[in-house]
């Protein structure tokens, strides 16, 4: 079912999932949700997915069954899941959920609290709800966060064992898992009448002893949306749930609801596999998108940002990298929530994007640069765009963010000399401003951002130039700089149009072209859609951060051209194919010996070329 093929060695590899909320058949019994009826069926598929994948440790963080210890049905739902697991072969790490035991110690929640007799229940059949284990050179802890500040005994002896065992596991790279999340925007976020975090004093005993023990991962479940942040030198991850959304975080976007109010916004349905090595621990989001049929082909999973250092693919931010939002008074919390829209983020770290392109105004934002220095963390490389009258002064604005970014954009208006240098170590491309461009149908003169094509050999005495394909030209017009290269290194950028479809075919050829242009880099835009201005352009993500088709074929392209340190040639446009001492790429469905298929729609790979129906075909033939 997984194509692991272009993947680096891991010495270990695990599975997080979360919230699989089986749900006993209504019959045809009236229902809150339609979208309950599928989520037996949709965690199903997603645990036969995850025995598929063979990993060495699956961990659940909780929320077997959407029923609850209280209510009377709850016993035989639990039962089920269980079966269910135990069906498709999975074999869990658990961590205990709320719809497990019972909720946190909070009056204003709509369930009860965690018992001693619901903990003695769940311990039964499930064992400690506190525990650790080894793996590697990993120490795996996991908790009960819903009986954190009670006045339970086992709330102490919790403590007092957390406190031991990670005192004595110094050495190691130690992940921890729970079930309710920290905290979802910052640290002091309020917790009293807040269904999703966890009220002190006990967030503040773990978010120090993650920073006094060095802990590598944090995961967390509950909200079913996907969060992250950094809690000293731990990845702080809050994990999607593959049954259903939670319908007010929805109000984080601005679009339109997803169905149901929000509940059932299936494209963010996912699980994460994380892959460990010497230094590092990727992580893999893998969407399910609530289908609950196995996909024809195998599901290529794709390099992270650090494991492609080659990579030449990059993305335009052309929205806030991580808009806060406050949502409003709505059941279950009785407070407004402030949170933050990760999701922006998240999609450049699941294509693994080495290059990103922004407004310096983003570095220089105290709550959208922090995001950005978590993806340079990652493996990725920040390019400052500065918009200036004059050259010499980007030197003053950079100077106290050099450290912050990893190259300048320049963008200057066509008319200005570029003779002015620019004090700074940091790489520079320039990008003149020309706002006279005349376009078929358009009213006004519309603005390139960059040289065109036919002057990317222009001189200047910087070290890269920029060079635009706008949404009214061909991406085909690389080829011309494919077969005679500049003198210095091109930033090709290509805009999108509004139609998925010739979307994707702009991207995959503008890909494939790029990679053949020695030290070239390709920046798409715009990140997200563009539905309310002078021109319409679909976007990597909609107007609900879902990823569009171009994401997927992205998220292949990147790797597939660039997890090996290939150097590509262009021999053929009609089908446009390039071709490297060991390897041929070619958008030809055509047979051929050898010959492997990539659906670049699906995200899938083939023997044949006739599994793959209707979408953009990139076929591989390898040892030419």
């Amino acid at each position: 079912m997984f194509d692991r093929s272009f993947l680096p060695d891991s010495d270990l590899e695990f599975t997080v999932i979360a919230d699989t909320h089986y749900m006993l058949d209504p019959g045809d019994s009236p229902i809150e949700f339609e979208s309950r009826r599928h989520q037996t069926r949709r965690s199903k598929a997603t645990l036969e997915m995850l025995h598929s994948l063979g990993t060495d440790i699956n961990i659940h963080l909780g929320d077997l069954t959407q029923e609850y210890p209280e209510s009377p049905n709850f016993l035989r739902a639990l039962a089920k899941a269980q079966e269910q697991i135990s069906n498709t072969g999975v074999q869990f790490r658990h961590c205990v959920g709320n719809h497990d035991i019972g909720d946190k110690l909070d009056p204003t929640m709509p369930t009860h609290p965690v018992t001693s007799e619901s903990l003695a229940a769940y311990e039964d059949r499930f064992g400690s709800t506190f525990y650790s284990f080894d793996a590697g050179t990993h120490h795996f802890v996991v908790i009960n966060s819903q009986i954190l500040n009670t006045d339970l005994p086992i709330n102490n002896g919790q403590m007092d064992w957390l406190a031991r065992d990670l005192e004595s596991s110094s050495g190691q790279r130690i992940c921890l898992f729970l079930h309710l999340p920290l905290y979802l925007f910052k640290k002091s976020d309020p917790a009293f009448g807040n269904y999703d975090v966890i009220a002190e004093p006990a967030r503040g005993e773990l978010i120090a002893l993650i920073e006094k023990h060095g802990i590598e991962l944090v995961c967390a479940a509950h909200v079913h949306f996907s969060f992250f942040d950094r809690i000293g030198g731990a990845d702080y991850h809050i994990l999607p749930s593959p049954a259903f959304t939670r319908p007010g975080f929805s109000h984080l976007f601005t679009s339109a609801p997803p169905p149901e109010h929000g509940r059932n916004d299936t494209p963010k349905l996912a699980f994460y596999l994380y892959r460990s090595g010497s230094g590092y621990l990727d992580r893999h989001i893998v969407r399910t998108s609530g289908r609950s049929r196995k996909p024809s082909g195998r599901r290529v999973i794709t390099r992270t940002a650090r494991s492609l250092p080659e990579a030449r693919l990059g993305i335009t931010l052309t929205h806030p990298p991580a808009p806060v939002v406050q949502i409003p008074l709505a059941y279950p919390s009785t407070i407004r929530q402030t949170v933050r829209n990760d999701y922006p983020i998240l999609a450049c770290q699941e294509m693994g994007l080495r290059h990103i392109r922004v407004p310096i105004e983003d570095i220089e934002d105290d709550n959208q640069n922090p995001r950005l220095q978590i993806l340079r963390e990652s493996g990725a490389l920040l390019t400052a765009i500065c918009v200036s009258r004059d050259p010499a002064t980007i030197g003053r604005r950079v100077r106290d963010i050099e450290d912050q970014i990893d190259s300048i954009e320049m963008q200057v208006p066509k008319t200005q000399k570029m003779k002015a240098k620019i004090d700074t170590s940091l790489e520079v491309s320039v990008a003149p401003i020309d706002p006279t461009e005349p376009v078929a149908g358009k009213q006004h003169l519309r603005t390139r951002l960059g040289f065109p094509v036919s002057r990317a050999n222009a001189a200047h005495p910087f070290h890269r130039s920029v060079v635009s394909i706008a949404h009214w030209e061909s991406p085909n017009l690389i080829q011309t700089i494919a077969k005679s290269p500049p003198d210095k290194p091109v930033d090709l950028t290509l805009s999108m149009v509004d139609d998925d479809k010739e979307n994707l075919d702009r991207v995959i050829r503008a890909a494939l072209l790029t990679a053949c242009i020695d030290e070239a880099r390709l920046f798409c835009e715009p990140s997200l859609d563009l539905d309310r201005t002078m021109y319409g352009a679909k976007g990597f993500l909609d107007p609900l951060c879902n990823p569009r088709p171009i994401v997927t074929a992205y998220r292949l392209l990147n790797t597939i051209l660039f997890a090996n340190l290939h150097v590509w040639t262009l021999t053929c446009m009609h089908p446009l194919t390039i071709v490297s001492p060991a390897h041929e790429l070619s958008l030809s469905s055509k047979a051929a010996d050898g010959a492997r298929f990539f659906d670049l729609v699906e995200g899938t790979s083939h023997e044949s070329a006739s599994e793959v129906a209707g979408n953009p075909v990139l076929r591989e033939i390898s040892s030419r």
